[in-house]
């Protein structure tokens, strides 16, 4: 899906009407900040992923602290439905297999997007 000046100079326009001048730094903050919320559990998950967190190695959550064969089931759960949610998946009764294979899914196609929206740059250029 390419847009071309046009189009996005009319979805502006169109946003402008719709939300009108106050608001939009407003949206603006907060599209930034859940799309930087969005990269950060992306780029933990997949720090995660290659520890060996999901196949049973220890890996180091956030704060530095040991986790794996170390760490309670329930945490890993916690931390694979925020990512989840995050991710707009119903986490939701749903085995850990399930969860990780939905979240995998779901980081590879946020990355062909992102890649397509590249190569449309490098494109336009």
């Amino acid at each position: 899906m390419d847009l071309g000046p046009g189009e996005i100079l009319f979805l502006l326009v169109l946003i402008l009407v719709l939300f009108g001048p106050d608001k939009l730094p407003e949206l603006a903050r907060k599209i930034g900040r859940y799309y930087r919320q969005l990269n950060e559990y992306k780029r933990y998950l997949d720090e995660e992923i290659r520890k060996g967190f999901l196949e049973g190695g220890e890996a180091k959550d956030k704060k530095g602290k040991r986790r794996g064969s170390t760490s309670s089931g329930k945490e890993i759960d916690e931390d694979l439905a925020a990512i989840a949610m995050t991710l707009g998946i119903d986490p939701k009764g749903k085995d850990k297999e399930e969860l990780v294979k939905e979240i995998k899914e779901a980081i590879a196609k946020e990355e062909s997007v992102e890649e397509s929206r590249e190569d449309g740059d490098v494109d336009n250029e």
